[in-house]
């Protein structure tokens, strides 16, 4: 008897499994924005990710991180998300903070 091996995920569907689930994350509200930096197909997979982000009500936009590959940015949209509170705000301001939450360049 023959033995068949799973076929190994090619790098376009592991590509394209980051995105649906960077998409999953924000439309389920687990996180308010997920970067995919380092897609190697990220270019390709552009359109597919809007199409699956506009069924999940969830915003994506391509970001070119310090003019290197192209990121996926997902998002929730603008109206939907919560103001921040004064003291979280300020807890934000700090650098170190702001990078590991993944707030952008003009805002940190």
């Amino acid at each position: 008897m023959e033995r068949r091996h799973a076929r190994r995920p090619s790098r376009l569907d592991q590509d394209l499994d980051s995105i649906r689930g960077g998409i999953g994350l924000v439309a389920s509200r687990q996180a308010d924005r997920v970067v995919l930096a380092g897609l190697r197909y990220g270019e390709r997979l552009l359109p597919r990710a809007m199409e699956l982000a506009a069924g999940a009500d969830v915003e994506v936009r391509p970001d070119r991180i310090g003019g290197g590959p192209l990121a996926i940015v997902v998002s929730r949209p603008a109206a939907d998300s919560l103001p921040v509170p004064a003291r979280a705000r300020q807890v934000l301001a700090s650098p170190f903070i702001a990078a590991s939450v993944g707030r952008t360049r003009s805002e940190a």
